[in-house]
């Protein structure tokens, strides 16, 4: 099927592609068929392109006038930034100054702000800002452990004892009245019911805790690689469980290779002129 589509790379139609999407179709398709759903795609939200391209060519100057806005800014920016750094006395304002914005994005531009600018300045920036924090953790620090304090203090005292036992006297009370609410939905017959599934659940699951330790204890206990251990390792429901998954999920990957490679042999393959 090979040269079934000639085409041109020089046509309208990749042309108008080209315009949409910004690549050309005869460096990235070599088949019809990807090339071909595209394009119809690309009809079907042409009106969302156009509306993009518009608002795109519409924004073009004011993108310009943005950018000019923006780099003037930054220049004001870097001055108020020297003049900071200039200024700067305290740790504090050390710690600011590293922790402004403007700092991260224009430091560099001091270097040509000023010529006889010294760089060693960021140095003493980030040792007095290193500074600085780890003087506000150990105030923070000193603040919670006062807090605390204040906190143990009340909680095994006089007044946290008397709280709790009226915390715990309202949550029995709410207790009770939740369990009275819950029996009372039932008829006796039917709470026993219940009770009687619940026993059994719980009965159900002990017993197979109790064979899975079993097992494991028999499993760890066996020195070597020998029969019974193999045995006893080829036995595990889980792995079955997982290879029934593993089995249809192999089988739905099979099937999805089969279409692809049916739409791959399928689909012709273009020759660019």
């Amino acid at each position: 099927m090979k040269h079934l589509y000639d085409l041109s790379s020089d046509s309208n139609h990749v042309k108008f592609f080209t315009w949409m999407w910004g690549v050309n179709p005869a460096d990235r398709y070599k088949t019809m068929c990807p090339y071909f759903w595209q394009y119809v795609l690309s009809i079907l939200i042409l009106p969302a392109i156009l509306l993009y391209k518009i608002i795109h060519f519409i924004m073009i100057p004011f993108k310009a006038m943005w950018e000019a806005y923006t780099d003037r800014q930054a220049a004001l920016a870097t001055k108020e930034l020297l003049a900071e750094i200039k200024s700067a006395k305290t740790d504090e304002d050390y710690y600011k100054i590293y922790k402004s914005k403007c700092y991260d994005g224009h430091k560099w531009e001091l270097l040509d702000l000023e010529e006889d600018f010294d760089s060693d300045i960021f140095d003493k920036i980030l040792e007095r800002y290193l500074a600085f924090k780890e003087g506000r953790k150990e105030m923070a620090r000193i603040k919670k452990d006062r807090a605390q304090a204040q906190i143990d203090n009340f909680k095994y005292g006089t007044g946290g004892k008397v709280l709790s036992y009226i915390i715990g006297l309202g949550v029995l009370i709410g207790l009770g009245f939740l369990i009275y609410w819950f029996v009372h939905l039932f008829t006796m017959v039917q709470f026993l019911k219940f009770l009687t599934g619940i026993g059994i659940m719980a009965t159900v699951i002990v017993i197979l805790l109790a064979l899975f330790a079993l097992f494991t204890y028999i499993n760890d206990s066996i020195p070597c690689d020998n029969k019974v251990k193999l045995f006893l390792n080829n036995i595990v429901f889980w792995k079955y469980v997982g290879l029934f998954f593993v089995m249809i999920w192999k089988g739905i990957r099979i099937i999805i290779d089969m279409i692809v490679n049916v739409y791959k042999q399928n689909c012709p393959v273009i020759h660019w002129d």
